[in-house]
């Protein structure tokens, strides 16, 4: 038996990764620590913020909190968990309705 492929999912699937990649300051501290990072839905980094899980953060992607900044609504939250791992969460509904899609199909 053979491994089919459909390639109208990998693309879509592609496609979510592509959008919810870490960004900006999540990018930066991500490329500055190791460079991998997971990404969680917000219930799960909402625990591990709840628990004090972090030795590093959390952070918050900080443009659209000023006086006369434009809004954000691609915010992520990231930092460094006791266990060494770097996770970010995206802060969005939009972007967690996304978040559960990849989750579910990877």
């Amino acid at each position: 038996m053979g491994l089919e492929y459909n390639l109208s999912e990998i693309n879509e699937i592609q496609k979510l990764k592509d959008e919810l990649a870490p960004r900006k300051n999540c990018r930066q501290y991500v490329l500055e620590n190791d460079g991998k990072a997971e990404l969680l839905e917000k219930e799960e980094f909402n625990s591990l913020c709840r628990n004090k899980d972090f030795i590093d953060g959390p952070f918050k992607e900080s443009l659209g909190d000023g006086y006369g900044e434009p809004y954000n609504p691609n915010r992520q939250v990231f930092g460094r968990l006791k266990d060494g791992r770097i996770v970010y969460c995206e802060l969005s509904d939009s972007a967690q309705e996304k978040v559960k899609k990849l989750l579910e199909r990877r």
